[in-house]
């Protein structure tokens, strides 16, 4: 154990690499920032699930058709009629 013990001391007297200086703050702030993150996506989450109810509750408005007559020509989905708007 004797060994260990020297190794142990020799450790302890290295320096810490300039890298580790303020290693602990930077690992803080991630967390912090995937926190915030992660808040603010069940927010949209729940905002999204807001609208979505909301516009299911919206009675639906009646399709109102265009009338058709193939033998006039005069028809809004003529292609002639189309290339015009």
């Amino acid at each position: 154990m004797n060994d260990l013990d020297e190794q142990l001391s020799a450790l302890a007297m290295v320096e810490a690499p300039g890298g580790l200086d303020g290693l602990e703050q930077r690992v803080l702030g991630a967390i912090a920032e995937r926190r915030f993150a992660a808040r603010m996506a069940g927010y949209v989450a729940a905002g999204a699930l807001t609208i979505g109810v909301a516009s299911a509750m919206l009675p639906p408005r009646q399709a109102v058709a265009a009338p058709i007559d193939p033998v006039s020509g005069l028809s809004p989905l003529a292609p002639s009629a189309l290339l015009l708007e």
